[in-house]
């Protein structure tokens, strides 16, 4: 049997697939500052919605541990869970896990999946976006840290490999993700029997 998981996580690594083939497919190195910029704006985008999936999946996945029914776990997704903050949900779900017995080291996994979109979604959400110029000539942009101290200031480059691994790690979250909620539902359906 499937579990209440099953359809998003289909949904989920499917959605994981089409990104990476889009981001496969862009050039980094565009004509003009112009295309430049809505090509960062769209990685950010694209990096903002990766991590989106993720917390989503997470909400699904806590909701459908407290209320099989799907009706009811929505409206318990939508009312409450969402509401947490994504640590506050990703430390239920390790106390879910905890008290189901499911093996600490496939949750720690996902969690460091997890945790390295977290990072790159935080920083393309809170650095600033600066030029870089070369010999007078805009070769593209960075986000900074703290712009004001640039010298010193961590900087990210939205590469393409940086956009698949991004992606990857997603894809891999979302899998061990689907896995342990698969482990939960069977679970349940043993405890029923």
């Amino acid at each position: 049997g499937s579990s209440p998981a099953g359809p998003i996580l289909c949904h989920s690594y499917l959605f994981c697939v089409k990104f990476i083939i889009t981001n496969l497919n862009l050039h980094l190195v565009a004509n003009s500052p112009k295309e430049m910029h809505e090509e960062y704006v769209h990685n950010i985008g694209n990096i903002i919605a990766i991590f989106s999936v993720i917390d989503q999946q997470l909400t699904h996945s806590i909701a459908t541990y407290f209320c099989a029914d799907p009706e009811y776990s929505l409206f318990l997704a939508q009312h409450a869970i969402s509401h947490l903050t994504f640590n506050t949900k990703l430390d239920l779900y390790q106390k879910i896990c905890r008290r189901e017995k499911i093996d600490q080291s496939r949750f720690t996994k996902m969690k460091k999946h997890i945790h390295y979109v977290q990072e790159i979604r935080n920083k393309v959400a809170h650095y600033q976006l600066e030029a870089i110029f070369k010999e007078g000539e805009h070769k593209g942009f960075r986000l900074r840290k703290n712009a004001l101290f640039p010298d010193t200031a961590e900087a990210v480059e939205l590469t393409q490999e940086l956009m698949i691994k991004v992606n990857y790690e997603q894809m891999h979250a979302i899998v061990e993700l689907g896995i342990i909620d698969d482990d939960l539902a069977r679970r349940r359906r043993e405890a029923g029997d």
